[in-house]
Parts: C-alpha cells; structure tokens; sequence
C-alpha cells in the first residue's frame, strides 16, 4: 500500500498497535509520504486513523518501524522527529491551554528557542492564515469550536513544521467553520497527513488517499479514483449521498 519513493519523508512499516483493552488498533500498517506530499488517511470510526496519530506522537506503542526525516522513531529520537511535526487534535481543548491566543500559537516556537521577534512575526502570520488576526488577546477557551479549531491550526503553522498532521480537523463543523478551516489549510505549503472521514475535505485537500479499515490498509491510489473505487465503499461506510455529494468528476476543489 506504499507509494514507491527513495528517500520518504515518513514511512511506517508494518506497524501494529494494541488498545488497552487488548483489542489490536493498527495490523501490520506499511505507507510512504514523501516530501511536500499531500495524503489523506481515510476511514470509519474505529478504523485506526487516530491510532496512527497517536503512534507517530508518541502516545501509543506500537510494534514495527516508523521513520521520519530518515531516522527511525525511538526513545532517543522522538522529540527531535516531533519538533518537525505539526500535531492537530481532532479535540482543539487538548492544545488551546493558555490564557491568550497569542500566547498558544507563539507557545512552539518559543519553547523552541526561537528569538521573540521571530517569535511575533510566526504568530502574526499564522493567525493571519487562519483569519484570526485580532483576536490576539482573546481567551482561546471563550472561542467559537469552530474559531478554536482554527486557533489550533494556528499554533501548528507558527511552529513552521515540514509535516502536518491532522485529525479530523473538520469534523463537527459547520459549513462556514469548515470552509474556513479547508482554506487555512490549503495555504500550507509543507506535507500534509489528513486523517478523515470528511470525503469533500479529503478531496479538496490530498492528492493521494489510503483506506484503513479494522486497523488494515485496504486501499491506495489517487484521492478521486479511491474516493470512486467500489472497493472503498463498504470500508467507508459510503451511502449513495454521500457520493453524490462530491459531484464526479472530481478534481481539488473547496468544498
């Protein structure tokens, strides 16, 4: 389920996963992302897209390898790995714990030593990307849902990574909220990893997709013809609304 690359940007080989309870998360997961690429990982609830967030932040142990900017994910090199990644929460509450929203977008590069004029440009202009500029001072927990899922992108693009990677970033949203959260993110020039269930987003915002279903790849190909592909169908749980909804022929769009 790979797509061939020399020199990948993020490879998982093989990885496995268990949840606490027992029951296996991730089995035998192996995919290539290569720089500047944009992928959507897609999939019903419980079918390990968030588990393949967690084991690339470190959150949950897995079995394999995971490989990032050619060097293995250890102990040992973790923190350096996941300095050059940007994390989105599906929950944005998870990342938005200071008192301004000034102070969570600058919170990466700060911690990063970065000097604090760059440090004020990176939060000017992240906030600028997401369409918050003035609310500098505004409490990041007194935000709409839909202004603090935008608030965590920002905090994501002030850190300035080489690879995002999101989780769920539209879902319970609005249409207006998720407009604005899609176009924030087509403005990102880095690779993108979109974990979704959201198929307009996934097309609007990837060229390549990857269908986990049970904790397996099942499917890989180009966003549109997997989004198109019978195969897909029952994994994603898609009803005919549902594809009509994206208006065949397909190309990256806005939804």
């Amino acid at each position: 389920m790979s797509a061939p690359s020399s020199n990948p940007l993020l490879r998982f080989e093989n990885v496995e996963a268990t949840h606490a309870d027992g029951t296996a998360a991730l089995r035998g997961v192996s995919f290539e992302l290569a720089a500047g690429e944009r992928v959507a990982l897609l999939g019903g609830n419980g079918a390990g897209k968030s588990s393949v967030f967690l084991a690339l932040g470190g959150f949950l142990p897995f079995r394999g390898s995971i490989c990032a900017f050619g060097r293995e994910l250890t102990d040992q090199s973790s923190a350096e790995i996941r300095r050059r990644i940007g994390f989105v929460f599906e929950s944005s509450d998870d990342q938005l714990l200071l008192d301004t929203l000034e102070e969570d977008v600058a919170f990466a590069p700060r911690c990063a030593g970065i000097g604090e004029a760059e440090v004020a440009e990176r939060t000017a202009r992240a906030l600028d990307a997401v369409g918050l500029r003035g609310y500098e001072r505004r409490n990041p927990r007194r935000l709409s849902f839909g202004e603090r899922r935008l608030a965590a992108l920002a905090g994501a693009f002030a850190q300035r990574p080489e690879l995002l990677v999101l989780d769920e970033p539209t879902a319970n949203l609005d249409a207006r909220a998720r407009r604005r959260v899609v176009d924030a993110l087509l403005q990102f020039r880095g690779a993108l990893l979109l974990l979704t269930h959201d198929l307009a987003a996934a097309s609007a915002l990837t060229e390549r997709a990857l269908v986990l279903s049970e904790g397996r790849l099942v499917l890989s190909g180009p966003t549109d013809s997997v989004l198109w592909d019978t195969r897909a169908h029952s994994a994603l749980g898609l009803e005919t609304d549902d594809l009509l909804a994206l208006r065949r022929p397909a190309s990256r769009r806005s939804p």
